[in-house]
Order: structure tokens, then C-alpha cells, then sequence
């Protein structure tokens, strides 16, 4: 990750600037753009996901996010 929302689900879930997200709900990620898209295909507001996340040093750790409400979040900002 190159940045993370302050108390935002992937924060609240130990994901870390510097983490690398290789899977999303068991399935590889290709890209920014393909982790959004299995991410937002999971289920709105509360559904959990697994996570990959390959932190330095630490190896592959999965990890379980809850999703927020993104338009929520985007109105409060």
C-alpha cells in the first residue's frame, strides 16, 4: 500500500503503508484496479473479506477487513 485512509477498514485490519496485497477473498490480485473490483464484488457495508498481504519481513499474513461505506467515508472527508 502507498497510503491508507486514517480508520478506514484496511487500517482497522493491521494493513500497513509498505504492504503488498496479493489476494483478495482467496483469488489473486493483479493490480490496483483488480483488487477494487474483487474487493466491491464482495458485498456492500460490513461483508468481510479475506486479505493477502505481504508484509516486509513478516512474510504473507491473511488478513480479515470488514468494507466500510465508501460513499459514507467520501461525504465525511
Amino acid at each position: 500500500m502507498q497510503r491508507l485512509a486514517d480508520g478506514g477498514p484496511s487500517a482497522n485490519a493491521d494493513v500497513e503503508v509498505g504492504d503488498i496485497i496479493v489476494l483478495a477473498g482467496n483469488k489473486p490480485v493483479k493490480g490496483q484496479m483488480d483488487f477494487y473490483r474483487k474487493l466491491w464484488a464482495t458485498g456492500g457495508p460490513g461483508t468481510e473479506i479475506s486479505l493477502g498481504v505481504l508484509k516486509p519481513g513478516k512474510g504473507l499474513q491473511i488478513l480479515p477487513v470488514t468494507a466500510g461505506d465508501r460513499y459514507r467515508w467520501l461525504r465525511m472527508s
